[in-house]
C-alpha cells in the first residue's frame, strides 16, 4: 500500500478502483435529487413495516438539501434523524417533517469537543442517548472526518447498521484498506459506487465517491446483543454551568446558548429542565 499512486493517471487506475461492488442487490435503487445529495439504496421498499414501528435512519451532514431524508420519510415513513453543525436548522419542508428531527452537533470518533465545533458525539453515544439499538440506515457525508468515525467504530467492534451509505473523501491509502478491509469482516458488501464529479468539472481529481454498502444476508440475523447498542443511562446532571473569562462577552454566551436551544438538545435539553449557571468575574 505504501508504494500504491492514489491517482496514477498514466495507466487510468485512481484508488477508488481497487473497491468495486461485490454484492447484487435485485431492487437497488438511487433515492434523492441528481447529482449531490442522492444516494443508491437496497430494497427500501423493505422497510415499510406493517406492525406499526417505524425504520430508523441517521444522517450525518445535511447542509441545506434534505431531499433524499424527505423521500424516505415518504416511501417508507422512517424516523429520521438529522446531524449537522454548520446550518442553523433543516430547509423549510423538511422542518415541517414531524418524522425528521434535526440535531445541531458534529460527529466524532470520541463525545466531547473540538477546536471546529462545540458539540461533538460519537455514533455510538448518540444512539444510546436516544435509545436507538439499531439504525437501518446510516447516511454519512461529513467532509473526510468520516475515516476517524469508522476507525473507532471498528476498533469497539460494534457496527450497528443494516445499510451504510457514505461518501469518502480522499485521505491516503492506507486510510482507505483499512476502511473497506473493517468493514467486510464485519459483513458488510458494497453494492453501489459513484463517482463525485464536481471536482473533476473543476479540473480536479475524483477525491470523492459515493459508495453504499449492506450487511450480508449471510450474516447471522437477528444481529446478537454484543453488535447492538444499550440505551445510556440517565444522566445526572442538575444544572449546565458556563464559566466567562470576561463578563464584556456575556452578549457571546446568550447567542450561543440561544443558537444550542433551537436544535442541539433533546432528552438532556436546558429548556425548563435544568438551572443556567453562568459565573463571570
Amino acid at each position: 500500500v505504501g508504494g500504491l499512486d492514489p491517482f496514477d493517471q498514466a495507466r487510468g487506475v485512481y484508488i477508488w478502483d481497487w473497491f468495486t461492488p461485490d454484492w447484487n442487490c435485485p431492487d437497488r435503487e438511487r433515492i434523492g435529487p441528481v447529482g449531490d445529495g442522492g444516494k443508491w439504496t437496497c430494497g427500501i421498499d423493505a422497510l415499510r413495516r406493517g406492525d406499526g414501528s417505524r425504520c430508523l435512519m441517521y444522517s450525518f451532514g445535511v447542509r441545506d438539501d434534505s431531499r433524499f431524508e424527505l423521500e424516505v420519510v415518504d416511501r417508507v415513513g422512517c424516523e429520521v434523524h438529522a446531524f449537522d453543525p454548520t446550518v442553523g436548522g433543516l430547509p423549510p419542508d423538511a422542518a415541517k417533517e414531524p418524522r425528521i428531527h434535526y440535531h445541531k452537533q458534529a460527529v466524532g470518533p470520541a463525545s466531547g469537543h473540538d477546536g471546529s465545533f462545540l458539540v461533538v458525539e460519537s455514533v455510538l453515544d448518540t444512539m444510546a442517548r436516544l435509545g436507538h439499538e439499531w439504525v437501518d440506515i446510516l447516511k454519512i457525508d461529513v467532509e473526510a472526518s468520516e475515516w476517524s468515525v469508522f476507525e473507532a467504530l471498528l476498533k469497539a467492534g460494534k457496527l450497528p447498521f443494516s445499510q451504510i451509505l457514505i461518501e469518502l473523501h480522499y485521505a491516503d491509502p492506507a486510510a482507505a484498506f483499512s476502511f473497506f478491509d473493517g468493514l467486510e469482516q464485519s459483513d458488510f458488501r458494497i453494492f453501489a459506487r459513484e463517482t463525485n464529479h464536481q471536482p473533476c468539472v473543476a479540473g480536479r481529481l475524483p477525491v470523492a465517491v459515493e459508495f453504499s454498502l449492506i450487511r450480508s444476508p449471510l450474516a447471522s440475523w437477528p444481529p446478537p446483543p454484543a453488535l447492538r447498542v444499550a440505551p445510556a443511562p440517565p444522566r445526572g446532571e442538575r444544572a449546565a454551568a458556563w464559566i466567562l473569562g470576561r463578563a464584556a462577552r456575556l452578549h457571546e454566551l446568550v447567542r450561543t446558548v440561544r443558537g444550542l436551544e433551537q436544535g442541539l438538545f433533546l432528552s438532556w435539553n436546558l429548556r425548563g429542565r435544568y438551572p443556567l449557571v453562568v459565573h463571570a468575574p
